[in-house]
């Protein structure tokens, strides 16, 4: 009988402390993890990286998102480890939380044991000794104490199958799992209690960490929430200690020494002593929120974007552009298309069924943009939040007509990225530069926004076999405007 493939899920945001820990424990016995890093500030994401290059399977996502919504992203992660990596056994658990078997038995062979298709877990809050020293040694080789009292609230592990052959979604924190039944109606799935198991639950490990788990936590919650929901009143409670200048890690009432709870040493690598600076990442997310504040203030008052697009002999190419639009933050968009009078029939039908902003226009029809515009080249794509960036940011700087944004991104490449900095340059400066060269700008005329089209560029005479006659274009906009720019590199 083959093994259980077992798949942990988690999220992680801002646990560069403990994050080496969690994954080094976990690969002692699972065959797999997913973590998405949920938009961390500290080294969380450069650990993960580095932990990728020693566990193959290791599978680390990014989400961009600020709000805290765990529930979601959790429960998209059981799903993906059931259906795409064919788990046997789904363990969805947070980064402070570590699976230990009673009497020193073998986490592994346990649960190959289980019958049941969801169990709940013992879920013990533990405490370090010592939380100022020691800081980058493997957790469960650092001395702590444990609850005597067992948490009214348990943690759930679940069965692929069982994931496979319902609709189920978690509840937040991972307490429990709710199925779906056909009629819309929603019940908790039961679960017993494993006695061969506690999860044990590390949530401070030092003041700093303490401190900003909270603040940061709270905040990101209340923009989920807003600040009169009863989710996390943990966070609330802590923030508003916090706030009345109260530091102190809170201590278990009633707990009891417990020592190392894993024997073998495991040397951690990428962990370091330096202190958490819980201004930082206050300031750092305080940033992002007045960002996101301002970017859908600008959006809600912009017309659709008009991405104008020649199609070429390459019709997957197209798709591939209309496939990225269709995943934008920002839907506010319509796509003109621009082909030959006898274009196959199929063809348009199948590009124009994709969505119902994309409309064909023939090479010497009229098309009048609805407010910014993109000029696209077939096979373009984009970050998720390219257009919405691009938008806001030429919305709000009025003074500008263009921005552009750059494609030589390590991290996603061959797709338009915004860059987090940009300057102002002046459009003959750049063009100055490159009219007797044969460089393009870098991310060329369609990593261009446009605040409209100049009256003496006409569409028409600008492609050529269906291509943009990039240098031509050019030639016309740059001089007489002025740049939003946001790549470091131009030319």
């Amino acid at each position: 009988m083959a093994l259980d493939k077992i798949i942990v899920v988690s999220m992680a945001k801002n646990e560069a402390d403990i994050i080496e820990s969690f994954v080094r424990y976990y690969m002692t016995f699972v065959d797999g993890m997913i973590i998405v890093d949920h938009n961390s500030d500290d080294d969380t994401g450069k650990i993960l990286g580095e932990l990728q290059s020693e566990y193959p399977s290791l599978i680390v996502d990014q989400f961009s998102s600020i709000e805290y919504i765990q529930a979601e992203v959790m429960t998209n992660l059981v799903k993906v480890a059931a259906n795409e990596l064919d788990a046997d056994w789904i363990l969805p658990f947070d980064i402070d939380e570590f699976l230990i078997p009673r009497d020193g038995a073998d986490c592994r062979s346990i649960i190959g044991e289980i019958t049941e298709d969801v169990i709940s877990l013992n879920w013990m809050e533990h405490e370090l000794v010592d939380t100022e020293h020691d800081r980058d040694v493997f957790l469960l080789n650092r001395l702590c104490n444990r609850s005597k009292t067992e948490n009214a609230m348990t943690k759930i592990m679940v069965r692929g199958s069982f994931v496979r052959n319902q609709d189920v979604r978690l509840i937040q924190g991972q307490h429990g799992l709710i199925v779906k039944a056909d009629n819309g109606a929603e019940h908790i799935v039961p679960s017993p209690r494993s006695l061969d198991f506690i999860l044990a639950h590390f949530p401070y490990r030092s003041q700093g960490q303490y401190m900003s788990k909270n603040a940061v936590g709270w905040l990101t919650n209340v923009m989920k929430y807003s600040a009169t929901t009863i989710s996390a009143g943990g966070w609330k409670k802590a923030f508003d200690k916090i706030y009345d200048n109260d530091y102190a890690i809170p201590t278990i009432p009633e707990s009891q020494f417990v020592g190392k709870l894993y024997s073998q040493n495991i040397q951690l690598k990428y962990t370091d002593s330096r202190p958490i600076n819980v201004l930082s990442r206050v300031m750092k997310l305080a940033e992002k929120i007045c960002d996101r504040y301002a970017i859908e203030k600008a959006i809600d008052k912009i017309s659709p974007v008009t991405i104008i697009m020649p199609l070429s002999l390459d019709v997957d190419a197209a798709v591939d552009t209309i496939g990225s639009l269709l995943n934008q933050t920002l839907q506010k968009w319509e796509l003109v298309i621009i082909a030959a009078d006898d274009i196959d029939e199929e063809v348009k039908k199948a590009l124009l069924t994709c969505d119902s902003r994309i409309s064909i226009v023939g090479l010497n029809d009229d098309v009048t943009p609805k407010g910014f515009v993109k000029l696209v080249s077939p096979g373009r794509k984009f970050i998720p939040d390219c257009l919405e960036r691009e938008a806001a940011a030429l919305y709000i700087h009025k003074e500008f007509n263009i921005n552009l944004t750059y494609s030589n991104s390590s991290d996603y490449p061959g797709v338009d990225v915004v860059a987090d900095s940009f300057s102002a340059r002046s459009g003959l400066d750049i063009w100055n530069a490159i009219k007797d060269t044969p460089y393009n700008l870098t991310g060329g005329v369609s990593g261009m926004l446009l605040r409209s089209v100049p009256q003496d560029l006409h569409l028409s005479e600008m492609i050529e076999n269906y291509k943009w006659k990039e240098k031509d274009i050019l030639k016309i906009i740059l001089p007489q405007n002025l740049f939003l720019v946001f790549p470091t590199e131009l030319l």
